[in-house]
């Protein structure tokens, strides 16, 4: 950008922007700006890096990253730090609307922290939304769910004007994960409105297709994964849980168990010496209830790392099928009774699923990549 442009540029962002008469301070997120009058008052927030690249886009110039915004003062790079740095624009701009601009030589994408099947935050199961606008490396993805640490990380990419969607344990990507899909599903349609509500998006790269769509998983495309009963079980899996089964049995993925009641349900603590022996993915165990239909605890121990998950909306592919023959009916309130809780409706659909929950964003940030 020459520099005898600057101040017309500058124009066209005010005026696209309409703010002639206001300042922008850095907000909580440094890619989000306070809208403030010159009297002070806070009007509003803005995401400028993403005006600014969609302006500079339509004006036909580069994309550029804001760094820093800051009143008053003149906040920029000397010369030599630019050339350093390996920035391909630098232009130090005097106490102004935004003080300091640079091309970053990466790409920022927005991540979100998300409770899912809970209406309360901290409650529920966590899951890392991240919003990509290319597709990254798998050694990447996995890198940053390793980062992010908690029990699943979601990549929404881009495809065709809709997103397909992978999910990523600290240790290994997975072939469905519910309650990231339902976060997912959170941020583009409740959140983050990256799409309409009239608007769907393809999910599962790896898995069979389903669809997400509105606040919730309309997963009636969801595979049913129904349990075959298991006549021995394997070693160290009763005895790590330390029940009676009324009922044990076995998908692809995990084993099922039934126990005679709710509160055997609550009191299981499983040693996981002893579970991380049995060949699977992990364990469900459920039990009627009187305030739920049925209630469950999932452990996932020995492959995919987590001890036991807060609410496991892939289980529920099974559970709906078992409780389905057990009831003689079709939808359920289920309750997932781990330390979090967490509530979800279900409907069994022929060899579908739906699985509906609420969800609750508690933090949002960007990531560089």
């Amino acid at each position: 950008m020459e520099s005898g442009t600057y101040e017309e540029w500058l124009q066209k962002i005010r005026a696209d922007l309409d703010i002639a008469n206001v300042q922008l301070d850095r907000a909580p997120s440094f890619t989000y700006f306070y809208v403030r009058r010159n009297d002070g008052e806070i009007v509003g927030m803005i995401n400028i890096r993403l005006f600014l690249n969609d302006f500079l886009k339509r004006e036909g110039g580069d994309t550029w990253g804001v760094q820093y915004s800051a009143l008053g003062t003149q906040k920029g790079l000397r010369n030599q730090d630019a050339e350093r740095d390996g920035l391909e624009h630098y232009e130090e701009i005097k106490a102004s609307v935004i003080t300091e601009f640079c091309l970053t030589g990466g790409s920022w994408m927005k991540i979100y922290q998300v409770d899912a099947f809970t209406e309360e935050p901290f409650r529920g199961n966590p899951a890392i939304v991240c919003v990509l606008d290319s597709a990254p490396s798998e050694k990447w993805m996995q890198d940053v769910a390793a980062e992010m640490n908690l029990p699943e990380t979601a990549f929404l990419i881009p495809v065709n004007n809709a997103y397909t969607l992978r999910w990523f344990t600290p240790n290994s990507e997975v072939d469905l994960c519910g309650h990231a899909t339902l976060a997912s599903a959170h941020i583009l349609w409740e959140r983050g409105g990256y799409l309409g509500a009239d608007q769907e998006a393809v999910s599962g790269q790896r898995a069979e297709r389903s669809w997400l769509k509105g606040w919730g998983l309309d997963s009636t495309r969801f595979p049913a994964t129904p349990a075959e009963a298991a006549d021995v079980p394997p070693p160290n899996l009763v005895e790590a849980l330390n029940i009676y089964p009324v009922y044990i049995g076995k998908n692809s993925f995990d084993y099922l168990i039934e126990v005679q009641s709710e509160q055997v349900v609550r009191d299981i603590e499983p040693d996981f010496t002893r579970l991380m022996k049995v060949p699977m993915r992990g364990v469900i165990v459920t039990a009627k209830s009187e305030k739920y239909d049925f209630v469950s605890r999932f452990f996932a121990p020995p492959e995919i790392g987590i001890f036991e998950d807060p609410v496991t909306g892939s289980a529920h592919c099974t559970l709906g099928p078992y409780w389905q023959k057990k009831l003689g009916k079709n939808k359920f309130n289920a309750y997932q009774s781990s330390e979090r809780g967490g509530r979800l409706k279900v409907w069994v659909a022929g060899e579908r699923v739906a699985i509906w929950g609420k969800a609750v964003t508690v933090m949002e940030g960007s990531l560089l990549y």
